[in-house]
């Protein structure tokens, strides 16, 4: 859950299936439910969201995972 927004996560490699799950009144991608999808898609497996597409019930979320050595040069600020 982020923010309120509650959110099924199904992965398959670099591609994330976001199911929201919540209900909520009129909810747009344009009013941080984007955001929130990717809040949660990083939360959950630890890569960064590349990209995020869909509406405000399903979306599609791309991971950016490095090899590990490119994420530890991340983390260390390099």
């Amino acid at each position: 859950m982020v923010l309120g927004t509650e959110f099924e996560l199904r992965r398959n490699a670099d591609l994330v299936q976001v199911i929201r799950t919540s209900r909520e009144y009129a909810p747009r991608l344009s009013q941080q439910l984007g955001r929130r999808a990717e809040i949660a898609v990083e939360q959950t497996y630890g890569c960064p969201v590349d990209r995020i597409r869909g509406d405000a019930s399903m979306m599609l979320a791309y991971l950016k995972c490095g090899e590990p050595d490119d994420l530890a040069r991340i983390g260390n600020g390099a």
